[in-house]
C-alpha cells in the first residue's frame, strides 16, 4: 500500500484532514514500536512506505533486545494520547483505524508475528472491525 493511500483510508475511516491522519498514525506507530521488541518493528517497517515506516524505527545505538516495553493497553491508549494531543476517546478509536489500515497493508504473517508480541489484552486493538 502506497503512502497517499494509507493516509487516506485513516482519513476517511477516522474522518480526519491530512494532517490529523499523519498525527494519528505517527502516534500509534511510535507507540506500538515502543512495545516490540527483537527484528519485529525493523519486519514491519520494511513492508510499509519509507513515510510510514520512519516511525517504528528506533535509535540505531539502541540494542534490539533492550526494547519491548511492557505496558498495559490502557497506557498504550494513552501514550498515544499524549502524542497526538486529543481526548482518551479519539485517541481508542484512531488507534483501532491505523490498527486497521496496518492490518490491511502488511501480509498476514508479518501481522501475527506483531500481534504475538503482546498480551491477550490487546485483542480489542487488534480486532477492531475492518469497515
Amino acid at each position: 500500500m502506497k503512502y497517499d493511500e494509507f493516509l487516506a483510508q485513516v482519513r476517511r475511516r477516522a474522518d480526519l484532514d491530512h494532517q490529523e491522519a499523519v498525527y494519528a498514525v505517527q502516534a500509534v506507530l511510535e507507540t506500538l514500536s515502543e512495545h516490540m521488541a527483537g527484528r519485529e518493528p525493523h519486519n514491519l517497517a520494511s513492508q510499509l512506505p519509507l513515510e510510514i515506516s520512519q516511525y517504528l524505527h528506533h535509535d540505531p545505538g539502541e540494542r534490539a533486545e533492550a526494547r519491548g516495553e511492557r505496558f498495559s493497553l490502557t497506557e498504550f491508549y494513552g501514550r498515544v494520547r499524549d502524542r497526538e494531543q486529543v481526548d482518551l476517546e479519539k485517541a481508542q478509536h484512531h488507534a483501532q483505524i491505523v490498527i486497521e489500515v496496518l492490518t490491511e497493508a502488511v501480509t498476514e504473517g508479518l501481522m501475527r508475528g506483531v500481534r504475538a508480541q503482546f498480551p491477550a489484552e490487546y485483542e480489542a486493538l487488534f480486532k477492531a472491525p475492518v469497515r
